[in-house]
C-alpha cells in the first residue's frame, strides 16, 4: 500500500520538494504509525531544505520533512501500551516525517488531543508552543525578571501575529504582574493580537511604531523582548530594551549591524534560541508545560493558511514572505 508524502533528495529551493507515492511505513517494536490530519508548517523546514548553515541535513537521502502534526494512530508496535489504533494524538516530532498521509513516531513523540481541539490546531501545536515556552522562561529568565521587579514586568513581542508571537502571548496572559506589548503588520493582525489579549498593540510598518513603544513603558524600555526578524528589528530592540533587560533572537534571515555601545551602555543580555539544542531537561519540561496547559484549556491556536499537501512547495514560499503572518501554516495530507 502506498501514500501521498514529500520527499527532499537534495538542498535547494521549493522546488525540490517532491510529491510523490510512497510506502506506507510500518511500526517498530515501540513506535505508531499516525495517519496524519494535518501536518506544520515552520521556517525550520525551510532551512534545512535549504541546508542552510547548522541545519544542513546530515541523516540519509531523500527524506520526509516536518516534524509537527496530527491525526489518529493507525497502527502499533507490539510494546506499545498507551495508545490504541483510532486515539486521536499529536504530535512531539517524527521519525518519518509529517509532511505525508502517514508518519512514524516513537510512542514517546505522540500526545492524547482533546476532543475539543481540531486537527488543525493539535498541527499546529508542538513547535511554536515549545518554542515561546523556552524564549519566556528557559532564555528569557520571565520568572527572574518577575522576581527582581516585585512581581511586574513589560514583555514586548517584535513580531507577535505569527505562530510562535501568538503563543507566547497566550502563554502570558494568565501571568499576574506582565504587560504584554506586541507588534503586526496589517490590521487584520493588530485585530488578531487584541483578540488574544495584548494589552498595547503596535503596527511595525508605521515610521514611528518604536515612540510609541517607549510611551507604553514610560520611557524605560520593556524588561524582555521575543524577536521574530532579528536582521530587521535588532537595532531597534538595543535601543528600546530596559536597563538589564533580555533580547531574545528567535528568529533571523540575515546578517545585522549593530552599536555594541548600546549593549554596553543598559548591561543588556542578547540571546539566541535555537529549539533543537535545548537540553533533554528543558524538553522534558517544555513538554510536560505544554501538555498540562492545552489539558487545563489554556490554548487556542491560531491556524492562519492551509493547504494541500501537494502544494507544499507554495507553503514554503508563503512561510517567508514577511507581508504580515497570521498563525500557523498547516498542510492537509488528504485533500487532493
Amino acid at each position: 500500500m502506498t501514500m501521498k508524502a514529500i520527499s527532499i533528495a537534495q538542498h535547494g529551493g521549493p522546488e525540490v520538494l517532491r510529491y510523490l507515492d510512497l510506502p506506507i511505513p510500518a511500526p517498530g517494536p515501540k513506535q505508531v504509525v499516525v495517519k496524519l490530519m494535518g501536518a506544520g508548517v515552520n521556517p525550520v523546514d525551510t532551512y534545512r531544505r535549504q541546508g542552510i548553515q547548522n541545519y544542513a541535513r546530515t541523516g540519509p537521502w531523500p527524506y520526509t520533512p516536518g516534524s509537527d502534526g496530527a491525526g489518529v494512530i493507525h497502527s502499533i508496535g507490539p510494546e506499545v501500551k498507551k495508545f490504541s489504533p483510532g486515539n486521536r494524538v499529536f504530535l512531539f516530532g517524527s521519525v518519518s516525517g509529517t509532511y505525508a498521509q502517514y508518519c512514524i513516531c516513537n510512542d514517546d513523540q505522540v500526545e492524547s488531543l482533546p476532543e475539543n481541539v481540531t486537527f488543525d490546531q493539535g498541527a499546529g501545536l508542538w513547535s511554536v508552543y515549545a518554542t515561546a515556552y523556552q524564549a519566556l522562561y528557559h532564555v528569557g529568565a520571565l520568572d527572574e525578571i518577575l522576581k527582581k521587579k516585585n512581581g511586574t514586568a513589560t514583555v514586548f513581542i517584535h513580531g507577535a501575529s505569527g505562530g510562535v508571537g501568538t503563543a507566547a502571548v497566550q502563554w502570558l496572559r494568565g501571568v499576574p504582574g506582565v504587560t504584554i506589548i506586541g507588534t503586526a503588520g496589517t490590521p487584520a493582525g493588530s485585530e488578531l493580537l487584541k483578540k488574544e489579549g495584548v494589552h498595547h498593540v503596535l503596527n511595525h510598518r508605521t515610521e514611528d511604531y518604536m515612540k510609541d513603544l517607549a510611551t507604553f513603558t514610560n520611557g524605560k524600555g520593556p524588561d524582555l523582548i521575543l524577536e521574530m526578524l532579528a536582521n530587521v528589528n535588532l537595532d531597534r530592540d538595543l535601543k528600546a530594551i530596559a536597563a538589564r533587560g533580555r533580547i531574545v533572537i528567535i528568529g533571523s534571515r540575515g546578517p545585522v549591524e549593530i552599536t555594541p555601545r548600546d549593549l554596553m551602555g543598559k548591561r543588556c543580555i542578547v540571546i539566541g534560541l535555537s529549539f533543537y539544542t535545548a537540553t533533554s531537561e528543558e524538553m522534558q519540561e517544555t513538554k510536560a508545560a505544554v501538555t498540562k496547559a492545552l489539558a487545563d484549556g489554556r490554548f487556542n491556536v491560531v491556524v492562519g493558511k492551509t493547504y494541500k499537501l501537494s502544494d507544499a512547495a507554495q507553503a514554503h514560499i508563503d512561510i517567508m514572505a514577511t507581508e504580515g503572518s497570521q498563525g500557523k501554516i498547516i498542510l492537509h495530507p488528504w485533500d487532493e
